[in-house]
């Protein structure tokens, strides 16, 4: 079983003072579990990476 997941387009609250531009995505992570009977589950997660309009620099969620 697949079950896909993508972060929300919102910046983290972390981040709130500064302006953040949206940047795509960073590389999707697979956590794999066997939650089901035993069975194989993968959950390719999908994360967005900010930059800060003012220093350049890239911001994302760990």
């Amino acid at each position: 079983m697949n079950l896909y997941f993508e972060e929300k387009i919102k910046p983290p609250k972390e981040f709130d003072t500064h302006e953040l531009v949206l940047k795509g995505f960073q590389d999707e992570i697979t956590i794999q579990d066997f939650p089901l009977r035993g069975k194989f589950v993968y959950l390719p997660i999908k994360r967005h990476r900010w930059t800060n309009k003012t220093s350049g620099e890239i911001l994302k969620r760990d």
